[in-house]
């Protein structure tokens, strides 16, 4: 098996191949003159009560820790050349994208839905159901990992899925900063932490014949998020050997790029709304050429899934 991982702002995910099953399952979404033909495979993450059902199908939004999988638009059109350390070479696109859904984009209050731009000091009026933590972001990615077996997708590559707008609100002790200055606590989860997490998951048993990788994004924050993986790796035992598979990008070059990481599918730091947002997600979505058509689809498939599992709550 094949590890490797994008943290923080890097990420690129690749899977092969399709199932019968999921090529039947194509349906047609038309948005503005765009058209989106393709698979919406959404795995709902389990185990809530009705009440918080009634509170996510109200709004339209996928459980906290979901997962929902689409074909990548114009990536897949982009055909590039990508050399293993091994030196042997292939040549293909990033053909799907595998959306992990841990949290609603924003926060809202308890009691109604009314957003928060900011994640307030005061904890208790926050409705909790929405927020991330990092239990839903393990869910979320080992709702991802199921999708990319259950479409018989080989190789992934996985950012670090909660690792830069999700951060803060993970942590319920970080306090909104005043006027630039930080106000910030000891945070009870840190980055390596979190890492770690996501690659414990990617190690389970289960996906032991996907290939996955580990994607520095090559942005800014580059050296410092390389620090982190390798104290991921470490923590987790992974073989020395494995720990080269982690792949760093430079400039623009990150998890949109096949010719970085060779994978056929990348992991989308996503949302429960199930729509593209800000950071890698929205790069991810730009570069689909067809966001906003993803975006009603998987809306469609999110409403067509409560009206036929939850149709009386």
């Amino acid at each position: 098996m094949i590890l490797v991982f994008f943290l923080l702002s890097f990420l690129g995910f690749q899977g092969c191949g399709q199932s019968q099953t999921a090529s039947s399952k194509r349906s047609e979404f038309v948005l503005s003159a765009v058209m989106y033909k393709g698979i919406v495979d959404v795995k709902m993450e389990e185990g809530y009560t009705e009440d918080e059902i009634k509170k996510f199908k109200k709004e339209s939004f996928l459980t906290p820790g979901s997962a929902f999988l689409t074909e990548s638009g114009d990536l897949s059109k982009v055909q590039s050349d990508y050399t293993e350390t091994n030196g042997t070479s292939k040549r293909g696109s990033i053909k799907y994208i595998i959306h992990a859904a841990p949290g609603a984009r924003d926060a809202r209050k308890i009691s109604d839905t009314n957003l928060i731009t900011h994640f307030p000091g005061d904890h208790d009026k926050v409705d909790m159901d929405f927020e991330p933590t990092i239990e839903k972001i393990k869910n979320s990615i080992k709702n991802a990992l199921d999708l990319a077996n259950k479409n018989n997708i080989q190789s992934v590559a996985i950012p670090l899925v909660g690792g830069k707008i999700f951060f803060g609100r993970i942590n319920k002790g970080i306090k909104p900063d005043t006027k630039g200055k930080s106000n910030q606590e000891m945070p009870a989860i840190t980055l390596v932490d979190l890492a770690r997490a996501i690659v414990d998951v990617a190690l389970l048993k289960k996906y032991e014949k996907l290939s996955v990788k580990f994607v520095d994004y090559g942005m800014s924050k580059g050296i410092r998020s390389q620090y982190l993986l390798k104290a991921a790796l470490a923590k987790s035992q992974l073989a020395k050997s494995q720990s080269e598979m982690v792949v760093y990008g430079s400039g623009k070059r990150g998890i949109t790029d096949f010719s970085l990481h060779g994978c056929d599918a990348i992991i989308n730091a996503a949302n429960i709304e199930g729509e593209f947002g800000g950071g890698i997600s929205g790069i991810i979505g730009d570069a689909t050429g067809m966001r906003d058509a993803i975006d009603a689809a998987v809306k469609n498939k999110i409403i067509e899934f409560y009206n036929k599992n939850y149709r009386l709550l």
